[in-house]
């Protein structure tokens, strides 16, 4: 059984509050990319946590 490629909207935003975490226990952005497997361009585009919760409540 081959895994998913893409993920689901549950695990995005689990891979979201994982990153947010990790930037606030100040881990870089490569360090964070490293830890989840994904590219660094990736963890790039995920907003700040303020501006994730200002997009959400617009």
């Amino acid at each position: 059984m081959m895994p998913e490629l893409l993920p689901d909207e549950r695990e995005l935003e689990r891979r979201i509050r994982i990153v947010h975490t990790l930037r606030k226990l100040g881990k870089s952005d490569v360090a964070i990319a490293r830890s989840l497997f994904v590219s660094i361009e990736w963890v790039q585009s995920v907003f700040d946590e303020d501006d994730w919760q200002h997009a959400q409540s617009s």
